[in-house]
């Protein structure tokens, strides 16, 4: 499966795409399992992770942290959420958040990042309704590909 977003911001439209991977046991992870436990969450028995295909780039040194992206354990960049996702629909719903959080990095700076857009929201749930009337950063398209 894979998710297909767009968003639209001053800079112009910004395109991601990931494959998500449904792990049923802990041994099918691709993250790595430091991922989880650095980050102060469990091991899940069972997961969605979602691999990155698409996404903006930049060269800038202070963005890069701002993208929240990690490595697998092969190697490929994957979103980085150590939180467990039970569903395809939670997956795409924090893809979409994630995209956000990214665009507004790219387009904003370091004011932009996902880790402030969220205390500045008050929760994730809140990022795409504080990124639209805040920054004018709009989901323009969201699909999710069988």
């Amino acid at each position: 499966m894979l998710f297909v977003t767009v968003v639209s911001t001053w800079k112009g439209p910004m395109k991601f795409k990931c494959k998500v991977h449904h792990a049923e046991t802990p041994t099918d992870l691709k993250l790595p399992d430091e991922f989880y436990t650095e980050n102060g969450y469990p091991v899940p028995e069972s997961n969605y992770e979602m691999e990155i295909l698409v996404m903006p780039s930049t060269d800038d040194p202070e963005l890069k942290p701002c993208l929240h992206t990690h490595l697998s354990k092969d190697g490929k960049d994957f979103v980085c959420y150590p939180s467990k996702l039970n569903s395809e629909k939670e997956a795409h719903h924090f893809f979409e958040i994630w995209c956000l959080g990214v665009a507004c990095a790219l387009a904003f700076g370091l004011e932009g990042d996902l880790d402030r857009l969220k205390k500045k929201a008050g929760s994730l749930d809140k990022i795409q309704g504080y990124v639209n009337q805040c920054y004018s950063v709009i989901i323009q398209t969201s699909e999710i590909i069988e």
